[in-house]
């Protein structure tokens, strides 16, 4: 609990800083997220079928941010390759003043996904 206090910070205020990142980073998953969906949708999976890759998208990405990478079997890393684990990393890096930020490894994988979809 002490560390959660420690890297969090609830009784300090956000500053100007982190809640531009905040903002900018949620927008950029944002259309990330338009994008794949919008990709997926045109080009490869029939609209009767969209429901289903939607529902499994949404569920892929939250569970990659509900367990961390630690305690699970190495099988399911495969969820680093996954937008929103990224943007999880890089949202503890914001909100805790870069306690712990991966940007060397989040930013390219989101920006991959921005080019590919």
């Amino acid at each position: 609990m002490a560390g959660y206090i420690w890297a969090f910070r609830e009784s300090w205020g956000v500053s100007a800083g982190q809640f531009f990142e905040t903002w900018m980073l949620i927008w950029f998953y944002m259309d990330i997220n338009y994008i794949v969906v919008d990709t997926i949708i045109g080009s490869i999976i029939p609209m009767q079928f969209f429901a289903y890759f939607l529902l499994t998208w949404i569920i892929l990405n939250i569970a990659t941010t509900v367990y961390p990478f630690e305690l699970t079997p190495g099988f399911y890393h495969w969820g680093w390759a996954l937008p929103a684990h990224n943007v999880w990393l890089l949202l503890v890096g914001i909100w805790s003043n870069g306690c712990r930020a991966q940007l060397e490894t989040t930013l390219p994988i989101l920006f991959a996904w921005w080019l590919v979809g």
